[in-house]
């Protein structure tokens, strides 16, 4: 049989049905894989008419507030019609968008969660939609574990998904399996005094007191219409996108709001 999780979605009507179409065995093998190595690929799970359309016409949209010409896709021009100014606003407003979280809390994605073992599943309001251009290695993120900085429960799970295929040119995720069995590791916080507490940081902000042996390190290939999932305790760091064209993903975050401990600290996010 098939677990199937339909639903619409971001104010389509019909036939615009955003799905994630798994067979029971396929889900009981990810939820072993995600437990023993911390991640899983869900291939081909997405209707990405539905799911990934509505999120890249309001992205169009929304940029050509700032110049007439943007068009949302692959291409660097488009964000080099931007201002520094309002390139910056326009990225860091992208999070905002009313598309993403329809995505981030349609029933088939908070379906999946609760398959995935969250009990009571919320959004984390660092889910966002990131931007990768080509040869800007100021932007990457060095090996860490999500929930030392974006804390959560501690089951929480991130959906890492890419508008387009990921692999070593294109850029990526790099990701240390089985590394989230690890528990939190020891980290030092690069600002002055004590980093502050139950709120969320920015990677650059904590760096781990040791970097991992990198020898049992993957770099994640993905493809349009895969689901990426991640535990946050997994550690993985960014890869540099060595194409020419931008590389675009999504990343929503759920948290546990079941989670006991998670609760007794004030559902820190």
């Amino acid at each position: 049989g098939f677990v199937l999780l339909a639903l619409y979605c971001n104010g389509h009507a019909p036939p615009a049905i955003m799905s994630i179409k798994l067979a029971r065995t396929k889900l009981d093998d990810s939820r072993q894989s995600l437990a023993e190595f911390g991640y899983v690929i869900l291939k081909g799970a997405l209707d990405t008419e539905a799911a990934l359309e509505p999120i890249a016409e309001e992205i169009d949209r929304f940029g050509r507030l700032f110049h007439g010409d943007f068009r949302f896709g692959p291409t660097p021009e488009a964000i080099g019609l931007l201002t520094n100014d309002a390139r910056s606003t326009f990225y860091n407003s992208l999070r905002y968008l009313c598309s993403l979280y329809a995505f981030a809390t349609c029933p088939g994605l908070v379906g999946l969660s609760r398959s995935l073992g969250l009990g009571f599943p919320g959004v984390m309001k660092s889910t966002n939609i990131r931007m990768d251009m080509p040869a800007e290695d100021q932007h990457l993120f060095h090996w860490h574990q999500d929930t030392t900085y974006l804390l959560g429960s501690h089951n929480a799970l991130t959906y890492w998904i890419p508008f387009s295929s990921t692999n070593n040119e294109a850029g990526s995720i790099e990701l240390i399996p089985g590394s989230h069995r690890q528990g939190v590791l020891p980290f030092r916080y690069n600002g002055d005094g004590e980093p502050p507490a139950f709120r969320a940081l920015s990677p650059k902000d904590i760096q781990l007191e040791s970097e991992p042996g990198v020898d049992a390190a993957i770099t994640v290939e993905a493809e349009r219409g895969d689901i990426v999932v991640l535990s946050q305790k997994l550690l993985h760091r960014s890869v540099p996108n060595r194409s020419t064209a931008v590389r675009w993903t999504l990343q929503v975050r759920h948290t546990d709001f079941s989670e006991a401990d998670y609760r007794a600290h004030g559902c820190p996010m």
